[in-house]
């Protein structure tokens, strides 16, 4: 059974557009990367939901402090995956996505800009 973060995520993705079947495999990515904790801080310096890293990070880190939130808020780091993701080539395909399995695949390759995925 799904925990109230990742139910909370799923329907924080449906409202902004997603199907189900892209908001699975975004909270799946999510789970694999932080265990769904917006707060995760990886040994390697990685943060967040998405475990950014490099500009990335420091573009997640200005993000909430121009919205006065602390950067570990899970909404403020759904909007800003769903700002950095919506802006990236790759995206279009997530979105013409009509199975998890794609889904995920896009999201692996384009967001999290893994060579494999699973």
């Amino acid at each position: 059974m799904p925990d109230a973060t990742a139910l909370m995520i799923a329907g924080w993705l449906i409202a902004a557009g997603y199907t189900p079947e892209q908001s699975a495999a975004v909270v799946g990515h999510g789970h694999q990367e932080s265990r769904l904790n917006p707060a995760s801080v990886a040994r390697s310096g990685h943060i967040g939901l998405f475990q950014w890293a490099g500009p990335r990070a420091k573009r997640l880190l200005a993000y909430a402090r121009e919205r006065g939130k602390p950067w570990h808020d899970l909404v403020t780091q759904l909007e800003f995956m769903d700002l950095e993701w919506r802006a990236m080539p790759g995206s279009r395909l997530f979105f013409a996505a009509q199975s998890h399995a794609a889904a995920s695949s896009r999201f692996c390759r384009h967001f999290e800009r893994r060579r494999r995925c699973r």
